[in-house]
Parts: C-alpha cells; sequence; structure tokens
C-alpha cells in the first residue's frame, strides 16, 4: 500500500477535523512516520519546479498542524519514535531528522498535561479492558500478530484515543473527532471497533489510515 501524498493526506485531516467542536490527533509511529515520508517524497519529485514551502521543513508543517489539531504521542510510542530517529535510510539521511524528534518530544509533554486534564466519566479500568478486546479482534486475520500478541504500544494508542473520545474538556466541550492516524491495519480496525461498539461509548473515534 502506497503513502498518500502530503496534499491528500492534508487535505483528508482537515476535513476530518471541521467535523467536530474539538478535534483531536492520536499519531502512531507509522503515522508520524508517512507523514514526514510523504514530505520529503514531494520535495524530491519537485526539487527543480514550483514547491509548497509549507511543505519543505516537516517539523514546521507539524508544528503548524498542531495549533489547529491538538497532537497526541504517547510514552510507548515516543520510544519507537526514538528508535526510528537513529534509523538512516541510506549513509546520510535519518528517517526522522532531529527536528521532528523535538517535536514528538515537545508532543508528549504536552499530550500527558493535555490528558491530565480530561474528565470522563468512565473508568480507566473499563477503558483498559474494552481496548483489551479491541486490540484482539484488530490483530485477527493477521498470523503475525496473533503468534507475537498484539503490542503494549497498540494497546495504549488505542486506550488513548478511546479515553480521549469520551472526555471532555468542560462541562459544555465535548472532544471529537479522534483521528486514530496510522498506517497499520490493526490498529486501525481495533479503533474501528471501538467506534462502532460498546455501546457507543467511543463513538468519536474516527481512523484515519496515512495508505492508500
Amino acid at each position: 500500500m502506497e503513502i498518500k501524498g502530503i496534499n491528500q493526506l492534508e487535505g483528508e485531516i482537515i476535513r476530518h477535523f471541521s467535523l467536530g467542536t474539538f478535534p483531536v490527533m492520536v499519531l502512531d509511529t507509522s503515522g508520524l512516520i508517512d507523514l514526514v515520508t510523504a514530505m520529503r517524497q514531494y520535495n524530491s519529485v519537485r526539487r527543480n519546479g514550483d514547491r509548497n514551502q509549507r511543505y519543505e521543513r516537516p517539523a514546521l508543517f507539524l508544528e503548524n498542524l498542531a495549533q489547529e489539531l491538538p497532537m497526541v504521542i504517547t510514552p510507548r510510542t515516543y520510544r519507537e519514535i526514538q528508535n526510528h530517529g537513529r534509523t538512516r535510510l541510506n549513509g546520510h539521511t535519518v528517517e526522522l531528522t532531529p527536528e521532528v524528534m523535538d517535536f514528538a518530544l515537545n508532543t508528549l509533554i504536552k499530550s500527558v498535561e493535555f490528558i491530565d486534564g480530561l474528565k470522563n466519566p468512565v473508568s480507566f479500568d473499563d477503558i483498559r479492558y474494552d481496548t483489551y478486546w479491541a486490540a484482539k479482534y484488530g490483530c485477527d486475520g493477521n498470523h503475525k500478530k496473533i503468534m507475537e500478541g498484539c503490542s503494549d504500544t497498540d494497546r495504549e494508542i488505542l486506550a488513548t484515543a478511546a479515553h480521549i473520545s469520551g472526555s471532555n474538556i468542560d462541562d459544555k466541550t465535548a472532544l471529537g473527532p479522534v483521528l486514530v492516524t496510522s498506517s497499520d491495519a490493526h490498529v486501525l480496525k481495533g479503533a474501528e471497533l471501538l467506534k462502532r461498539g460498546f455501546d457507543g461509548k467511543y463513538s468519536r473515534i474516527m481512523p484515519f489510515s496515512t495508505r492508500h
């Protein structure tokens, strides 16, 4: 499956977050990598032609987007991102630049503060229980995932999205939609189950694939 072009990704994100009153994006590692890769591909194709300056510096693009659409990165996701920050695509190009790594760290810090301030009538123990089954369902049909078991990171992402989707900022402002942004089919499948099931508790979740 190919990564969507950055123009398409940006357009779809804008359309999705225009659907609610307080949209939030929960990024997994693959979602962040795809956004950065899409910008790298865009600039490579347009090296000698007209380029959109918004896409030339991925970290700046992400920072500007986060001002319109709060982004959440969980602690386990950040640990995965750190590993990719040390990965080189060739002799000199890192998969995620130091500037993107700084963005990810700042987003993690803001995410902890943001989540701590939310009000959710559903206990987190209940959310973790629901997430366990959603993650298990998301791995069905994937032999490798069934053998390994769904990762703690995947469950943390889904539990965080579920918690946010059932929360309010205050007595008047409901959060949503909650875009679970990923290229991993099992994460997206688990997010879709949370959205469609569980008596509508997590109906504000919106799985968002970075791939065609």
